[in-house]
């Protein structure tokens, strides 16, 4: 379960970061001898496609999947004081005075099992038409999802505790096991959807497109008592419309410019897929409603080999929780948040030997109205950045054709190499847990021909400290240095 972040003590003001930011190795592991996260996924896909006529093509996608999930998993925490389950120490204290050799906490959650089963059918038609002289390709379709799921939690047999940040104490205490704890959370999601979009070109550079799709979603759930029953389900209930629309302009056939908006929603009981409920006295909640203005466009440059995107844009979320996104459990939030910025891109040739993709992403973003306070967030975070927005983000790979420059060299000789940067973000919406900024640099090496191809990627090729993702107090580390060798053969 990652690196632990030390949770702040009693006056402390600051943000933290995780303990390896403060000088444990970052090849500690916190974890215990029974962390396992098994997965099993059975999916069965079939499509259908058929060409009706000239100007109407209809397509059917039908998936049906079956998940099983068992995780045990070993939260820690780095505190100070009594925490309820148990007593914290003074980990953060230590931490913060430079004192690395200072015991954790596990807490008292040992890990959680899952059984889902669902399936969703796509019909679409594509009909190409002319009306009036206005050229038209309208899209419509219904979309049919149902989902099944069976929750569970692990227990052990006994308390566990942990070693110091430098020594983490992998072994569980002698005895110990796990076993599936009672009640069980029983959910079922389902959702009709109906959507069409017409695209009409009113000239041959000035086209405008118009959409709207109308979803009706339910989802319910029970949760097993102390005698083994289940009471009846609690129900939500969701009717929403998702209109869209955009400008688009192409002058030329190497310019496009264009003006969307669109509107979104994330239902009550959303969370049914994974670990989620819906609460008896939350039911038939209005929708979190979502909304995105953007202003852009492309261009393509040295003889269309090279194409440029430039975007402005503006979302505005009514955010329900917060994901965690290894163990997939939520915490509520009931924010509204605005994220607004700028992207840019550039991808393709430069020269007939160099690649090149480049991306800049400036984020900004604000929490427009706070969540009620709770345990996770003890006070008023209006005003704070979002959690997990980066404010600045580059991204850039480039690759040349060293075989260009050997005379009667066969196939391609890639050499290539690219940069990674993300700025620093935050792991909750208090501004408390904090993820530093972070550059990291991948390298490549490959010769390929029409069949065979042999190649050797190394990622964080500078072995730097960087992190995958974090969820208030904890931090998944991201992986070293590491190389990776392919070899392929085409038949």
């Amino acid at each position: 379960m990652g690196v632990p972040i030390p949770m702040p003590p009693a006056g402390y003001t600051g943000y933290t970061m995780p303990v390896t930011e403060y000088g444990v190795p970052k090849d500690r592991f916190f974890g215990k001898e029974t962390d396992r996260d098994l997965t099993n996924v059975n999916m069965v896909t079939a499509r259908l496609h058929s060409e009706v006529n000239d100007w109407l093509t209809i397509s059917n996608d039908t998936r049906w999947a079956r998940y099983t999930r068992w995780m045990a998993f070993t939260p820690t925490i780095c505190g100070t004081g009594f925490g309820g389950f148990a007593d914290f120490g003074t980990c953060s204290t230590d931490v913060l005075a430079g004192n690395l050799n200072t015991a954790y906490t596990v807490w008292p959650v040992v890990g959680v099992t899952q059984t889902s089963t669902g399936g969703q059918n796509i019909t679409t038609a594509i009909a190409r038409f002319d009306t009036g002289g206005i050229k038209h390709e309208l899209i419509a379709g219904v979309d049919a999802y149902y989902q099944r799921n069976l929750f569970g939690s692990l227990t052990g047999s006994s308390f566990r505790t942990g070693g110091t940040l430098l020594a983490p104490d992998f072994n569980n205490p002698p005895g110990f096991t796990i076993s599936e704890a009672g009640g069980r959370t029983r959910a079922r999601a389902w959702n009709i959807g109906f959507f069409a979009s017409d695209q009409a070109w009113l000239t041959p550079t000035l086209s405008v497109i118009a959409g709207l799709r109308w979803d009706s979603y339910t989802a319910k759930s029970t949760t097993q008592a102390a005698d083994g029953s289940y009471p009846p389900y609690a129900k939500s209930v969701t009717h929403f419309l998702s209109p869209k629309g955009s400008v688009n302009w192409e002058p030329t056939p190497g310019q496009h410019y264009y003006f969307s908006y669109a509107r979104s929603f994330t239902p009550a009981g959303q969370n049914v897929s994974f670990l989620g409920t819906v609460s008896p006295s939350q039911l038939n909640l209005e929708p979190d409603k979502n909304y995105t203005l953007e202003l852009g466009g492309k261009w393509s440059l040295i003889g269309d080999q090279l194409g440029a995107t430039a975007a402005l844009f503006r979302t505005v979320k009514n955010r329900g929780s917060y994901s965690d996104p290894v163990t997939g459990g939520s915490v509520a939030s009931g924010e509204r948040d605005r994220v607004q910025g700028i992207e840019l891109g550039l991808t393709g040739m430069i020269t007939p030997a160099w690649e090149v993709q480049a991306s800049y992403g400036y984020y900004d973003s604000k929490i427009l109205a706070s969540a009620p306070l709770s345990v996770f967030n003890p006070f008023d975070t209006t005003g704070n950045d979002v959690a997990y927005v980066s404010k600045h983000n580059v991204a850039l790979w480039t690759t040349y054709d060293v075989a260009t420059l050997i005379p009667y060299m066969p196939g391609k000789l890639l050499v290539g190499g690219g940069a990674n940067y993300r700025s620093h973000y935050n792991g909750d919406p208090t501004e408390i847990y904090r993820i530093p900024a972070a550059t990291t640099f991948d390298g490549l090496i490959s010769w390929e021909d029409d069949r065979y191809r042999v190649a050797l990627n190394v990622t964080n090729l500078t072995d730097k400290l960087s992190y995958t993702s974090a969820f208030y107090y904890r931090a998944e580390v991201a992986p070293g240095r590491t190389f990776t060798g392919t070899i392929a053969v085409k038949f």
